[in-house]
């Protein structure tokens, strides 16, 4: 009984953070794709001069902060988690005919996510081991 319920427990706090990701998402999408575009140089559609900097900011910030906050406040099993959710987005990528060569800084960026929140996860664990104990 007690394993059932540790493992309802850390489902949905995978799930929270996952939902928690999203809402971040879309908070800073506009800011994250504008980046992204100033950085990769435009997120134009050509000669329809429609402007794709929120949609870009969505993608890229979905590969940003998925990693991030399953590696910052996950528990057991948010590799799988990020590896799901990661590579259903590249897979749908892939199959609507997306360059490979385009996939790579998302490829990148999901690393980044993944690098820094290990890296706060340590720091964290270390400043305030308490409240972490209590998260995980």
């Amino acid at each position: 009984m007690n394993s059932g319920k540790k493992l309802g427990f850390v489902f949905f706090q995978n799930l929270f953070c996952v939902i928690f990701a999203g809402l971040i998402t879309y908070l800073f999408s506009p800011f994250v794709g504008s980046f992204y575009c100033r950085v990769v140089g435009g997120c134009s559609a050509g000669l329809a001069s429609l402007d794709f900097t929120t949609a870009m900011g969505l993608l890229v910030g979905y590969f940003l902060f998925i990693p991030l906050v399953l590696t910052l406040f996950g528990t057991n099993g948010r590799n799988w988690w990020m590896i799901g959710l990661i590579l259903t987005i590249l897979g749908l990528s892939i199959y609507i005919g997306v360059r490979l060569s385009q996939l790579v800084p998302l490829i990148a960026i999901a690393t980044v996510g993944f690098l820094v929140g290990t890296i706060a996860n340590k720091g964290l664990w270390k400043i305030a081991p308490g409240i972490m104990a209590k998260i995980k």
